[in-house]
């Protein structure tokens, strides 16, 4: 079995090298200017030759290829260019260098499909290794809480950090509950039921989340948006609840953007600030209690340009 690779660490050593050379005002990243000029410097007997789109990667989002010779390498990095938001291919670019630096000890070929650029879970994983890298070093969390720090929770927040990070709606949504200290859950669904959920800590603590493992397919609640739909042109929309819509005992604040291009929808759950009731801090792993391993939100990442999705 192979030893588990630190994506973090790692990302977390380039965006160190980013920190000095380009500072903080630095997003959105140009990915492929990176790829080059970081392994051109770092690595410069096994630096990455080119970084391209490609019109043959049937099947695959991305794709890195190496080649030997004379104990040194040649890399090259390939995006399909049939990716049609900015942000998935942002993501299919870091995913691929973070195979790279990661793991191009171990094989030299890595095609990777969209539900490889799905997996977050399974921590042992070339995939799940290669996305933690990419999300950590397309929104470094320090950065990330400066634009959400003391911010209100809305389309306008949510637009501001999906331009700045040019990435996808799904992709940035999930950063957000995983850094906020509200009390958030993050809810991917399709056809009527919930596809998986994610929590931010403090939701978690107060016992508010979407429970689907080991469960049937779970509905959506029949009252909210993202089950009725909107009935205006926009993709997106906001509304209060009461209680008894999400969950019986508290009022929530529902985002709901549906997705033109997919068959997804996409909502984030705000609660308030004050919570009500027991607290579960005992509970230390969402994962264990959601569906966050089907993970699917870059097979169908919507780049958030409001309204026109």
């Amino acid at each position: 079995m192979r030893d588990p690779k630190q994506p973090v660490k790692e990302a977390n050593n380039v965006i160190a090298l980013l920190d000095a050379v380009l500072g903080e005002d630095r997003y959105p990243l140009n990915i492929e200017e990176i790829c080059l000029e970081y392994s051109r410097n770092k690595f410069p007997d096994h630096r990455i030759k080119e970084v391209k789109g490609d019109d043959d990667l049937s099947g695959f989002e991305g794709a890195l290829y190496g080649s030997y010779r004379d104990e040194q390498s040649r890399w090259l990095i390939l995006y399909n260019k049939e990716i049609p938001q900015l942000g998935r291919i942002n993501f299919t670019l870091a995913h691929e260098f973070g195979h790279y630096l990661l793991h191009r000890h171990e094989l030299e070929k890595f095609e990777c499909s969209q539900e490889d650029l799905s997996n977050f879970h399974d921590d042992a994983q070339r995939e799940s290794e290669a996305n933690k890298f990419a999300s950590q070093l397309l929104m470094p969390p320090n950065d990330f809480r400066k634009q959400i720090d003391r911010q209100k929770i809305d389309f306008n927040l949510i637009e501001h950090c999906t331009d700045r990070y040019s990435v996808s709606l799904t992709a940035m949504l999930l950063k957000l509950v995983e850094i906020t200290d509200k009390r958030c859950v993050l809810v991917l669904s399709r056809s009527g039921f919930i596809l998986w959920s994610k929590p931010s800590q403090s939701a978690l603590e107060t016992g508010k989340f979407i429970k689907t493992v080991g469960l049937p397919p779970v509905p959506i609640p029949q009252a909210s948006v993202a089950n009725t739909g909107i009935s205006n042109n926009d993709n997106k929309i906001e509304i209060n609840h009461g209680p008894g819509i999400w969950w019986p005992d508290e009022p929530v604040k529902e985002m709901t953007v549906f997705s033109r291009n997919f068959d997804l929808v996409i909502t984030l759950l705000k609660l308030p600030d004050d919570p009500p009731g027991k607290s579960y801090r005992d509970f230390e792993d969402p994962d264990s209690f959601d569906s966050f391993d089907n993970f699917e939100a870059f097979n169908g990442g919507v780049r958030l340009r409001l309204p026109q999705n």
